[in-house]
């Protein structure tokens, strides 16, 4: 569980120091893979900053689109302070009897490219004694652009 914490604190600790280069919530709409070549595709924010979209886990996971909502908190560019756009997304993962949420936030580096670093945590109501007796896990995970 240490290990779960430091991870934790480190991504809050980039989630407020990492410099950014003027992004919006507009930013967000469209494809994003991560290491595991799950996709969350974003295909609405609202102007309350309400996201809809859907989520496909890794191939080879459950093979089915689900729903995913969550929140963007919209910040307006300012050349005077770095930012990142915060966010928050979660999809019901019903074959696994499981919630899961992406706590994060949006950021451009240097090389020009938006990537969400989001902190995540999935609650399953039946434990996976093969993986884990406990009923939640926690990491983190880095969305790129696209769906390579």
């Amino acid at each position: 569980m240490k290990t779960g914490w430091f991870t934790v604190t480190f991504f809050l600790f980039l989630l407020v120091s990492a410099a950014t280069f003027g992004q919006t919530s507009n930013d967000l709409i469209g494809a994003w893979h991560n290491e595991t070549k799950a996709t969350i595709t974003i295909t609405m924010i609202a102007p309350t900053g309400l996201i809809t979209g859907s989520y496909q886990g890794r191939p080879g996971a459950a093979e089915q689109t689900l729903p995913i909502t969550g929140w963007v908190y919209p910040v307006a560019p300012s050349p005077e302070t770095a930012h990142v756009v915060p966010v928050i997304f979660t999809v019901q993962l019903a074959p696994y009897g499981s919630l899961i949420v992406w706590s994060g936030y949006l950021s451009r580096g240097k090389d020009g490219i938006n990537t969400i670093t989001a902190i995540w945590s999935v609650v399953t109501a039946a434990p996976d004694p093969d993986n884990s007796p406990d009923h939640n896990a926690v990491n983190a995970a880095v969305f790129r652009p696209g769906l390579d």
